[in-house]
């Protein structure tokens, strides 16, 4: 974390998320995580590529290669901090409860709980504790079919109302540390799809089904305001064609408060096609578990609880990465911030002020490591090749600083590949 004039600086792969960091009123926040075997969790922890310890694809991977973002998820020892702060009850696995780590994916894997734990940790200073509901192989259609939609409630709906209400009125022996101090339910994340997405018929209902859902958890929990994220199903990334795409977009349309005026201001929707990653750099090939990429997992969590975040019962303000003049959009102003910033001195600023001078990965310095990342950013915000289109457009001073930097050879190899 990063503390600036009493703000918290949450900096994630793809937002920087602004908030208030008090935010205690002595009750235990409660926030449900719900879906299928990709709420479960199948992402690789230790092994990547190949099935090599450490190698490209594993969560370990990313905090030995990318210490800026995901350095403060292990101790000075390398060992996986262990969050006291953020408990988390588990069905994946036959039953799970503890502090918040590693491993609290299917066997041992991660899954979206592992991100969104750290994001809604650092939010509130008040005892966290995640709901995790979560069971393969089931649809939104059938098996978490809600009251609302008609027909046979679905088997999980009623399962995953009946454990979440078991768990709190039993906190006291699920949780020893819980001293009645009281709680208070303030999210609901729901990441779920793929058997939906083979079934025409399951995805043209797909979004009214998941509107009688969010209203329906809603009365079935007593709380008509709860905030509700939804991740979309997002394997195969942009390339990504017809009955997949439709349920993406159906996922996503329930935070359209054109569409939902009611659902404004406490609905929002993730897309996570810029989180896919290929078998070629995952530990598996298994697209329906998105090829058990940890990285994938945890931006995905990551990015749930930042949405959360944002809500109008958490506000928080959202700046995307390479943000540097905070005016909440990632344009040419910002290029004109980073490149003032490139070799400059930058070692009597703090953390916070380097960053706004382009110091993207924390290490001290404006460099070609810092282009990388604020290249990759430009283009994750604004479209696939929208920065060397930026870089067509800076006048001549600016495509010679660009020259002398030596990032001139990157970005035109960025260009052929856009």
């Amino acid at each position: 974390m990063r503390y600036i004039s009493g703000l918290v600086l949450l900096l994630a792969a793809t937002v920087l998320c602004v908030h208030e960091s008090a935010r205690a009123d002595g009750r235990v926040k409660v926030f449900i995580l719900a879906g299928q075997s990709n709420m479960e969790g199948k992402g690789s922890v230790e092994n990547g590529y190949g099935g090599v310890a450490g190698a490209i694809g594993s969560l370990r991977y990313e905090v030995d290669n990318d210490p800026a973002n995901y350095g403060q998820l292990v101790d000075t020892n390398g060992d996986w901090v262990v969050r006291d702060d953020v408990w988390i009850w588990s069905t994946t696995d036959g039953g799970e409860k503890g502090n918040l780590t590693v491993g609290y994916g299917s066997n041992a894997a991660i899954g979206p709980e592992y991100g969104f734990g750290q994001v809604v940790g650092n939010l509130y200073d008040d005892q966290v504790l995640l709901i995790k509901t979560a069971w393969g192989g089931k649809s939104l259609a059938v098996d978490f079919r809600p009251p609302s939609s008609g027909g046979t409630v679905g088997p999980y709906y009623t399962k995953m109302i009946n454990d979440v209400n078991s768990v709190l009125e039993n906190l006291a022996s699920e949780f020893p540390d819980y001293a009645g101090q009281g709680i208070e339910i303030v999210g609901f994340g729901w990441h779920q799809g793929w058997n939906d997405r083979i079934n025409q018929t399951y995805v043209d209902e797909y979004e009214q089904n998941l509107e009688n859902l969010i209203n329906d958890v809603r009365e079935d929990l007593d709380a008509p305001d709860l905030p509700f994220v939804v991740a979309n199903t997002g394997m195969g990334g942009w390339d990504a064609t017809g009955r997949a795409v439709e349920l993406m977009e159906a996922q996503l349309a329930v935070a359209d408060s054109v569409e939902y005026p009611e659902f404004e201001g406490n609905v929002a929707g993730v897309e996570t096609r810029g989180f896919w990653r290929t078998s070629d750099v995952s530990p598996s090939t298994q697209d329906y578990h998105w090829n058990s990429n940890g990285e994938t997992y945890y931006l995905i969590g990551d990015s749930m609880g930042d949405a959360i975040a944002g809500l109008d019962s958490n506000p928080a303000i959202f700046y995307p990465q390479g943000d540097l003049n905070l005016d909440e959009v990632l344009d040419e102003l910002d290029w004109t911030v980073f490149l003032a910033g490139n070799h400059t001195d930058l070692s009597g600023l703090t953390e916070d002020q380097a960053y706004l001078m382009g110091d993207l990965d924390g290490d001290g310095d404006n460099d070609i490591d810092d282009f990388g990342l604020f290249r990759d950013a430009y283009n994750r915000v604004n479209g696939a090749g929208a920065f060397g289109a930026m870089i067509a457009t800076v006048p001549e001073p600016g495509s010679i600083l660009l020259l002398s930097l030596g990032f001139a050879g990157w970005v035109a190899r960025r260009r052929k590949r856009s």
